[in-house]
């Protein structure tokens, strides 16, 4: 309860110095989408710390918003950041680890690391990466046929 009370006084401050400063000096060589864009971050920052509302749907407020203050040419340059390689990234690393733990893979990997570990952390250190060049090796070379 104290908690959002301060994250929503802090919010409250930090908009209100958005607001204060939209007119002085310190934003005049910003433009009007430039200003409205620290607006939105002052709202994402207050939705996605303080907000009971679930952030899903704070971030497809906050696009609405993007959209409804004209601050993109077009609609795609809103959603261009859920198009991001990172995203992608992670997607399929989760899936690849969900996938590995279900066939116990996983398993077999943390016996490697703890047979490392018995001699402290640099035998991890060390065999971990030697682990990973010599698998990288084995089934580059393994599947060249001399």
């Amino acid at each position: 309860m104290v908690r959002n009370k301060v994250l929503l006084l802090l919010f409250f401050l930090f908009a209100t110095a958005i607001i204060v400063s939209w007119q002085s000096e310190l934003v005049n060589d910003f433009s009007n989408e430039q200003k409205w864009t620290l607006v939105l971050l002052a709202l994402a920052i207050y939705l996605w710390t303080a907000a009971p509302m679930p952030t899903g749907a704070s971030s497809i407020l906050l696009l609405a918003c993007i959209l409804a203050f004209q601050l993109v040419e077009r609609p795609e340059e809103a959603f261009v950041g859920f198009l991001s390689p990172a995203l992608y990234f992670i997607l399929m690393l989760s899936i690849v680890s969900q996938a590995l733990v279900k066939s116990g893979v996983d398993k077999v990997f943390v016996q490697i690391l703890l047979k490392f570990s018995k001699g402290g952390a640099k035998g991890v250190l060390i065999g971990l990466p030697l682990l990973i060049l010599y698998y990288a090796y084995y089934s580059t070379f393994s599947s060249c046929a001399f």
